[in-house]
């Protein structure tokens, strides 16, 4: 299919198909030389004339052509007249355009095409990181084509290109020629040039252009005379000194007086840029004194200074930049020192350090960059300092409000790979309270939970407004921001990771918890009511009318039945409204519950119970009484989804998945006693006829042993014990006496009775132990023992082993349980009503399925605003008073005062955090305040311990003076003795 780019008229891209894309075709065609279909192709659609052929190419079908063998200069030039862009470059391929990719393809018809159509005569001069065409057929053309190569720099230098021009290291075109021995090369210039060649202001080696051709002899003529460039431009005095990295040059230019200057380039890089990129510190200093605009680019180089320092790891021109007012931060540079941050140290060079200077810059002020700013692979910083920075630069990164829940392109979020430990601290630290004062004991002392690193952050989503509009040139993309997210990926994901778990005990989950749950427990009410109102009218229909165990019905009957009828169909849409509903925002979701799939047959039985017309009175039945099981089932599991419940409910879930796990391992030997069973006891015309005439015969043995082994385990009662020796002494008359049911007739059978005797109810007396009686006594014998004994309390002891474990961690599993409960609630509520999942899986697979690219909508319904906690009911964190129960501060209704919150249901009752989560926030608070202590006690005797070195470092000084004095009072008592003397 197609979609609008860009809300252009021709902004059409194709999708993922079974056809092949338009790009493909056309880049068939031009590699064809189809020059006829070329064009009939892009009349159609000219935005294939910008398409970026990724990864394989990374440009352009123009530049495509222009470097590719096979492609004729006719095909360039059609495409060329259909508009195609000839000064089109990218940081990828070092900002080459066309003319640069033609000459080094050294393709002299193709170049001639690119010249001919550059839109002004000075173009043929464009730069790509300071090389012209010419320097680029030099360094990269094809010299072993030579009559292709000497044509080439012809064109160039008959068009005017500039010979004098110096590239990124200040080497002119001439003077790349000389090094490389190129004597054609050197004549077409000296001879062809339109200006004169300068061949002595460049130096390579401290060798010119003329030392080396004179050496070397690669040229027969006469060389050109010395040049005079005192008549050259500032700009280009400015650039060669930055090239040639002469600071002081560039520094005392003119004694500074530049401020003209400061913002000039050669259409490649501003000064500031070659500054940056060439670490001339000075040099940046003095632009920056100057004037200069920190944040000018080019057209060809959009990296901004700070972008080229920060990749470098030049960390002092980096502080500089930072400091200027005016700098505007690109959205990516914390990850692009984060990429780099554990690359080696030179002097200079140090990526960490830059990282340390942005960081304290953005402590002081924290909306200086968003945090949580993510690449083109939606990686967010914390992604990076996780996976390369030490632990150190994590803290920092959730200090300032890094979120856990940022997800990139593979919907990976850092928590997933975060040290538990680490989390620990981090969450410690979100337990906020003012550390220096002395109210901790007194009832006003309050502990703010910040909540800002577990929330994802604001989603920013482009929509193309007017897209179905039929003027094209009212289309245009726009940016929402989605305010309200999905507050509970972290938590959730941690409920279900084992090294987090244990985390969920922690004060900031569960109060966090807590608040969510206060937040949407009004939906869990309204769902248990109408479910309760469902159940009740279903059980009231069934037990009033449907299930008929009343033909007659008096006036009062007849009313509730007609009223549980209506209530019961009322209920019924609005229950398959609301699994329809579930389906539609995230069927992978719905599909993965166990409970689903009971409510889905629910809704066929109760279905069939109000639509399906005079059925049989076997089938009322079965309707009935598996709807009242599974209704009663949903309500039970419904209920458990109370914090309160949800243990109980864990509980039942983990015995009975466990029990039928271990179950259908042994299914295999349960299976296979069935079918032995079903051999040795079912009945047949031979085996009747045998039982006959052995029992009338005197020397039929009697089964007694296996009847008392029987009787032993407890599977025998009394009165099967005396009938069977009743049947041994008595012949037995088949055709007269009526025969219990043969359980054992069939293999469907067998399995059902085999499967009721391990619950300990084998009824031996009805099975035949006379016609095999060895194999089958052996047989049944190893059943009780397997099965009966073995088996049977490994099931009873792995129960009690799951529930002993559920109520040891009673506090953890509920906690799980709500967790996981509030992101189902959270998900279908935020959840995108189209399945986008679909739609764009079938639009990949079938160009001609219409869908637009903008498949999700923002969450404005009133529901959302209901449910999500931030930043409409809370401003990231919560505040509440520990001395006082627990009691919560809440902002009131409308108004951005605070003050104790009141539960919705009662204004006389406060809302109160639970005693284990204040319990263990106080012990947070008292272990902070022990620590404060002793890092001040470690203050202080750092304090004592620099007076005594600055005490011992006077007392020497001390004794050196006075060591001296002595020397020299020594020194003038000889002299005085000698004067004495003489």
């Amino acid at each position: 299919m197609y979609e609008r780019l860009n809300g252009k008229k021709d902004g059409f891209i194709r999708t993922n198909s079974i056809c092949p894309t338009p790009e493909a075709v056309l880049l068939e065609l031009v590699q064809k030389n189809d020059r006829e279909n070329i064009i009939r192709l892009i009349e159609n659609n000219t935005s294939l004339l910008n398409h970026i052929y990724h990864p394989e190419y990374n440009k352009p079908i123009l530049l495509i052509a222009c470097s590719e063998e096979n492609i004729e200069a006719e095909t360039v030039k059609t495409l060329i007249d259909l508009g195609a862009d000839i000064h089109y470059s990218s940081d990828i391929d070092e900002e080459w355009e066309a003319i640069h990719f033609a000459a080094c393809s050294t393709k002299s018809d193709i170049l001639k095409v690119i010249v001919q159509n550059l839109r002004n005569p000075g173009d043929i001069n464009a730069l790509a990181k300071g090389n012209t065409a010419l320097h680029i057929l030099i360094k990269h053309g094809r010299s072993d084509l030579t009559e292709e190569f000497i044509e080439c720099a012809k064109i160039l230098v008959q068009e005017g290109i500039d010979v004098n021009l110096g590239d990124s290291n200040c080497v002119s075109p001439i003077l790349w020629a000389a090094k490389r021995g190129y004597k054609d090369i050197i004549k077409v210039i000296l001879e062809k040039s339109i200006v004169p060649v300068d061949i002595d202001s460049h130096q390579s080696r401290k060798k010119t252009a003329r030392d080396i051709i004179l050496t070397e002899k690669l040229y027969d003529g006469p060389l050109p005379e010395r040049i005079d460039n005192n008549n050259e431009n500032d700009e280009n005095i400015l650039l060669k000194y930055l090239y040639s990295e002469n600071e002081n040059a560039f520094v005392n230019f003119k004694n500074g007086d530049i401020f003209n200057l400061v913002n000039a380039d050669n259409t490649s890089s501003t000064l500031l840029q070659i500054s940056c990129d060439k670490r001339l510190k000075r040099a940046v200093a003095h632009l920056i004194d100057k004037g200069t605009d920190p944040n000018l680019t080019t057209e060809k180089n959009r990296q901004t200074p700070i972008e080229i320092a920060a990749e470098n790891g030049y960390y002092e021109i980096f502080e500089i930049l930072l400091d200027h007012p005016k700098i505007l931060l690109p959205k990516t540079i914390l990850i692009t020192l984060l990429k780099y941050i554990d690359n080696e140290q030179f002097p200079g060079i140090n990526h960490a350090k830059c990282y340390d200077i942005l960081l304290k810059k953005l402590e002081s002020n924290k909306n200086f960059l968003d945090i949580n700013e993510a690449d083109e692979s939606q990686n967010s910083p914390l992604h990076y300092a996780i996976r390369y920075a030490e632990s150190d630069k994590v803290e920092e990164l959730l200090q300032l409000g890094a979120s856990l829940g940022c997800k990139n392109k593979y919907d990976v979020m850092p928590i997933q790979d975060i040290e538990p430990e680490l989390l620990k601290k981090h969450l410690d630290s979100c337990i906020q309270f003012d550390l220096k004062g002395k109210k901790f004991d007194k009832e006003d002392f309050t502990v703010t939970f910040n909540y800002r690193t577990l929330i994802p952050p604001s989603k920013k989503v482009e929509y193309n407004v007017g897209f179905e509009t039929s003027d094209p040139e009212t289309n245009f993309n726009h940016i929402i921001t989605q305010e309200l997210v999905a507050e509970t990926e972290v938590i959730s994901y941690m409920s279900k990771a084992p090294e987090f778990m244990h985390l969920l005990k922690h004060p900031v989950i569960t109060s966090f918890l807590f608040m969510k749950w206060h937040r949407i427990r009004w939906l869990f009410y309204i769902n248990l009511a109408f479910y309760i109102t469902f159940f009740l009218s279903l059980v009231v229909y069934i037990f009033t009318s449907y299930a008929n165990f009343n033909s007659e019905k008096s006036t009062f009957e007849q009313i509730i039945i007609d009223v549980s009828w209506l209530i019961l169909l009322a209920t019924f849409f609005i229950l398959v409204f609301r699994e329809l509903f579930q389906i539609a925002v995230s069927p992978e979701k719905y599909f993965k519950n166990f409970e689903n799939y009971i409510e889905i047959i629910l809704i066929s039985f109760a279905g069939s119970i109000l639509f399906i017309n005079h059925p049989s009175e076997d089938t009322k039945r079965i309707l009935s009484s598996v709807s009242i099981l599974l209704a009663a089932f949903e309500l039970v599991l419904m209920v458990g989804q109370h914090p309160q419940l949800s243990t109980n409910v864990v509980m039942l879930k983990t015995v009975s998945l466990n029990f039928f796990k271990f179950l259908t391992w042994y299914s295999l030997l349960i299976i296979a006693f069935a079918l032995s069973f079903y051999i040795l006891f079912s009945e047949n015309e031979a085996n009747l006829g045998n039982e006959v005439s052995s029992e009338n015969s005197p020397s039929t043995p009697k089964n007694t042993t296996l009847v008392s082994e029987l009787m032993v385990t407890g599977g025998l009662n009394a009165s099967s014990t005396k009938n069977s020796n009743k049947n041994e002494t008595a012949p037995l008359n088949i055709a007269e006496e009526d025969k219990e049911e043969d359980f054992f007739k069939d293999p469907g059978k067998s399995l059902f009775k085999t499967i009721i005797m391990l619950t300990g109810e084998f009824d031996a007396g009805s099975m035949n132990f006379h016609h095999f009686p060895f194999t089958s006594s052996i047989i049944f014998s190893l059943f009780i023992f397997m099965i009966a004994i073995i088996l049977l309390n490994l099931l009873n002891g792995l129960a009690v082993s799951d529930t002993q474990m559920i109520k040891n961690n009673a506090e953890l599993v509920g906690h799980i349980a709500r967790a996981q409960h509030i992101r189902y609630v959270e998900s279908m509520i935020l959840g995108n009503i189209l399945p986008s999942k679909l739609l764009k899986s079938l639009s990949s697979f079938c160009c001609c399925f219409p869908i637009s690219n903008n498949c999700s909508f923002p969450k404005t319904n009133p529901l959302s605003h209901r449910v999500c906690l931030f930043p409409h009911y809370l401003n990231y964190e919560l505040t509440v008073y520990p001395n006082k129960g627990g009691q919560i501060c809440l902002p009131l209704p409308g108004k951005k005062k605070w003050s104790l919150g009141k539960d919705c249901t009662c204004s006389c009752l406060y809302i109160c955090l639970d005693k284990e989560t204040i319990k263990r926030t106080n012990c947070i608070v008292q272990e902070k305040r022990e620590q404060l202590k002793i890092k001040q006690e470690v203050g202080y005797l750092q304090k004592i311990e620099n007076i005594i070195k600055t005490l011992e470092k006077n007392a020497s000084s001390d004794k050196m003076e006075l060591f001296l004095l002595n020397k020299k009072l020594d020194n003038i008592m000889k002299y005085l003795s000698r004067e004495c003397d003489s």
